[in-house]
């Protein structure tokens, strides 16, 4: 039985004030709303789980990709996995049945997958173009081949193909005979290109958040040309005309940017991979010091963070803030207030 997705309001990132509507944007019923904050009409939902692929700060979860990954890892290594999405009414022996539509299955599902020691990894789906379950696999096959344009070392040994049904054959459509061949027995595991044993598998499905199991994954993979397109995630420069007021880490719902203090001295850091491009660092600074630019292909791997800004302050006589320039003896805020 599928499962309803969860919404966890404090997490949000609309919650916390950001720009963000990528769950709306994708629920093929039309299920949520953003009239005041994501909030979901039960009643018409799906359970498809493409609302939780695609949220980038676990605000959204559906059960279906947890229990596929941790399904993946108790049958490797093996030549072939096959999954099936939910819209299958007779799933055959063998096969890993999703909890909901194909394209509950985000990015980061996809590079843990390819992380599996497997020749081929088979995505199944049904008839998507009379289904009523999901939003017929589109999110998923964008998805894929995102994922492909990346990584191409590993995206051999992904596919997707259509279940065979009583229509006539397609060029996607498996025969009976392949379908067999699919699932009968194997002697034995053909390693895929890249290594990676259970407890790799395990370590990286287990990490936490989705954000850094995309980045675990995708650094053990070592073969991500760009930064996956459906992926959000931006960098940050820090201009001379920044304070040092530190607004920017404070808001920060991810903990992409620290603020770093010692003495007179502070330096801003920025840890790109836990970036989620909500815009709130941007937004809340007062003097527009910071500021966005596109992320690099290193932005989704490099583990080590980056000292953006640094400098010295001197302490505003109001409110005793520390600020690098002061306005007749005020920080940016105070002189703001006091119309200084």
């Amino acid at each position: 039985m599928p499962y309803q997705p969860v919404f966890t309001e404090s997490t949000c990132l609309r919650f916390k004030g950001g720009d963000c509507s990528l769950c709306a944007d994708v629920c093929p019923s039309k299920a949520i709303s953003l009239a005041d904050i994501p909030c979901f009409i039960g009643d018409i939902c799906l359970a498809c789980g493409a609302c939780a692929a695609v949220c980038p700060v676990d605000a959204v979860t559906h059960n279906a990709a947890g229990r596929l990954l941790k399904k993946i890892t108790s049958l490797c290594p093996t030549v072939t996995i096959s999954v099936g999405c939910f819209a299958i009414p007779f799933a055959p022996e063998g096969m890993v049945q999703l909890d909901g539509c194909l394209s509950a299955l985000g990015m980061d599902v996809l590079a843990v997958m390819a992380l599996a020691n497997v020749e081929t990894l088979r995505f199944v789906h049904g008839d998507c173009a009379r289904c009523t379950k999901g939003d017929q696999c589109r999110l998923f096959a964008r998805n894929l081949d995102a994922f492909r344009l990346a990584c191409p070392a590993v995206s051999a040994k992904m596919h997707c193909v259509e279940k065979k049904s009583s229509r006539p054959m397609s060029a996607n459509t498996m025969s009976r005979r392949g379908l067999f061949n699919l699932f009968g027995s194997r002697k034995e595991a053909v390693p895929s290109q890249v290594k990676a044993d259970k407890s790799v598998l395990l370590q990286t499905q287990t990490t936490g958040s989705k954000r850094l199991r995309l980045h675990t994954a995708f650094r053990l993979l070592s073969c991500a040309e760009h930064v996956p397109e459906p992926v959000r995630i931006a960098e940050m420069e820090v201009v001379q005309s920044c304070t040092g007021c530190g607004t920017c880490s404070r808001v920060c719902p991810v903990s992409a940017l620290d603020f770093i203090v010692e003495n007179n001295e502070f330096s801003i850091r920025f840890t790109a991979w836990k970036c989620v491009d909500c815009n709130l660092c941007v937004k809340s600074c007062l003097s527009e010091s910071i500021q966005r630019r596109p992320a690099v292909s290193v932005s989704l791997t490099d583990e080590n963070p980056r000292i953006l800004y640094s400098g010295s302050f001197q302490t505003c006589k109001r409110c005793k803030a520390a600020s690098t320039t002061l306005t007749n003896g005020y920080c940016t805020v105070c002189a703001h207030k006091l119309g200084v």
